[in-house]
């Protein structure tokens, strides 16, 4: 069977190695073939696969050949709707087309997420986590099938949290990345800029949204299913190894 090994060029840059993904959905594929794979490409590297939760035979074979336990993720679902009150608020919704929202957007992405695998692994280290989500945000805000959003404080003109989301179809989004700006948590304002969020993806005529969360991640899992009611659709064991120069052949 042919593996689908990808190389994550956003991570590999970031983390100074190469890294690599692989979704694994058969028993029959061989872990050790992944890791045959990708030492056949790269001197230095690390690898994630992805495995469904409720299989724990294909997880051991993982384990047997060198993978270790990285995190347990979930897929979500949320139906759309637009009707949250937001006139309250002293802030306003507004869409980062700009290079000075942009970085922004990207001071608060550089320290607001903590709760993710990269942030908590120890063969990577935190330093590379911010890093890494600043890379992903301005990729996003190059690419035509992104959104980047923000709340943004009338009072100072500056933005208190960033959303954004890829368009899969004329109604159908995949949530990205998140953060509210440090200063800023506890205060609520994950509940309002969801709803600001959930408001415009409706008046976009985005009626379904999906999104991936770590179950490490508690704040998120409870404000996104515990608050809104996001179904989770699916389950998966994120397992890593890393391979360095002497290992490669």
């Amino acid at each position: 069977m042919s593996l689908r090994i990808n190389r994550l060029e956003i991570d590999s840059a970031v983390a100074g190695m190469d890294v690599y993904e692989c979704m694994v959905k058969s028993s029959d594929v061989s872990f050790l073939d992944i890791v045959a794979e990708v030492q056949r490409r790269s001197t230095r590297s690390y690898i994630v696969v992805k495995v469904p939760a409720s299989d724990l035979t294909m997880i051991q074979a993982a384990e047997d050949a060198g993978f270790r336990f990285a995190e347990l993720q979930y897929r979500t679902a949320y139906r759309i709707r637009g009707n949250f009150d937001t006139s309250r608020y002293a802030f306003d919704y507004v869409r980062v087309q700009s290079q000075s929202l942009l970085d922004q957007a990207c001071d608060i992405a550089k320290t607001s997420i903590v709760h993710d695998r990269v942030s908590l692994d120890p063969a990577l280290g935190s330093g590379i986590s911010g890093a890494r989500y600043v890379a992903y945000l301005k990729d996003s805000f190059a690419r035509d099938e992104d959104e980047i959003w923000a709340v943004k404080s009338r009072a100072s003109g500056h933005l208190l949290t960033f959303r954004s989301y890829r368009r899969t179809d004329e109604s159908t989004v995949n949530l990205l990345i998140g953060g509210v700006h440090p200063d800023h948590k506890n205060s609520g304002l994950g509940v309002i800029s969801s709803h600001f969020c959930f408001n415009q993806l409706h008046a976009d005529g985005v009626r379904k949204a999906f999104t991936h969360v770590s179950a490490a991640n508690l704040p998120i899992l409870n404000l996104e299913v515990g608050h809104f009611g996001f179904r989770v659709t699916d389950a998966h064991v994120v397992l890593r190894h890393t391979l360095c120069n002497a290992d490669a052949k």
